[in-house]
């Protein structure tokens, strides 16, 4: 895995309201982001939900999932990124923006140490370490220890008792009635277990779980479909998004979930529209999660600050 040449940079001011942001446009299966590399020279002060609306409009902007940040990492990481949905949502944790962060920072910024010892991502939410590693087939992968799942209520958020877990609880959708079960992986997910993901009716159903009064800061949401002990197949609603093609959180959060309740032993694959993650989960909970980051191509925008 060839190290390449350094980023065009970074941000530079136009004029007074105007400012020229650099970005590299990447995906995890087809789960797609820009990435800001402001590590070394972040720009004055931006309205960052708002840059996070404008850019990620479809047809009307550049387009995307969301944006992340990379920035300087303090004592604790070698980088901080902060991550924002399309809405302007800023979220804990992000598996693609994770992957695709360890890929950057390996290819472009020459951080030779994403290869072997992994780097450290912090969020507000955790610290992750993601490494790039080679595929079966000579591709580069990314893989991230995404930390723990957590179950109890007072942490994913749910609404209840904060040290009872939300597992298989009945949640009324207008006349119909689903069993959801919750976990947070630096953010919210409800999962929802069905025979036929095909046949869910997402576009109605996952806002209406995302924005239920169970959840007090929303949820991700996952209609999965157990497919055999290491095989699961999942369709998304994103928090602050919508349908995605796929999400490394939620597919930890959905393998945490089928193993805690006996449907799955990892490691797991999970397949989504866009694509196959692996997860595994070790003896003491922590989450492995390996899957690709692709760089799609760097440009910039001019954008009144």
């Amino acid at each position: 895995m060839a190290e390449t040449s350094p980023p065009l940079h970074n941000a530079s001011i136009i004029d007074e309201e105007t400012m020229r942001l650099s970005f590299f446009k990447m995906h995890g299966l087809g789960n797609d982001y820009a990435l800001f590399d402001w590590s070394e020279d972040e720009p004055g002060k931006l309205d960052l939900a708002e840059l996070s609306r404008t850019f990620c409009k479809r047809r009307f902007g550049v387009g995307a999932d969301g944006i992340i940040l990379l920035l300087p990492g303090g004592e604790a990481a070698d980088f901080r990124i902060r991550i924002f949905n399309p809405d302007g949502s800023e979220t804990g944790s992000c598996g693609t923006a994770f992957r695709c962060a360890a890929r950057f920072v390996y290819e472009q910024r020459g951080f030779s140490a994403a290869a072997t010892a992994g780097v450290k991502l912090a969020t507000y939410e955790r610290i992750v370490v993601a490494k790039v590693v080679p595929g079966d087939s000579g591709d580069i992968l990314a893989e991230v220890r995404m930390g723990k799942a957590h179950f109890e209520r007072g942490r994913i958020p749910v609404s209840g008792e904060p040290e009872d877990e939300f597992i298989e609880q009945r949640i009324a959708i207008g006349d119909e009635a689903f069993l959801v079960s919750a976990a947070s992986v630096g953010n919210p997910h409800a999962v929802i277990f069905c025979g036929d993901v095909q046949g869910v009716p997402i576009e109605r159903l996952g806002p209406a779980i995302e924005n239920h009064a169970s959840f007090p800061a929303r949820a991700n949401v996952h209609f999965v479909e157990v497919m055999s002990a290491n095989k699961i197949r999942i369709r998304v609603w994103e928090r602050g998004v919508g349908p995605t093609l796929s999400c490394g959180t939620g597919a930890s959060a959905s393998v945490a979930i089928a193993a805690r309740l006996g449907k799955v032993s990892p490691p797991v694959h999970v397949f989504m529209p866009g694509g196959t993650l692996i997860i595994d989960i070790e003896k003491d909970g922590e989450i492995i999660m390996r899957g690709e980051a692709r760089p799609v191509f760097k440009g910039w925008l001019e954008y009144e600050a």
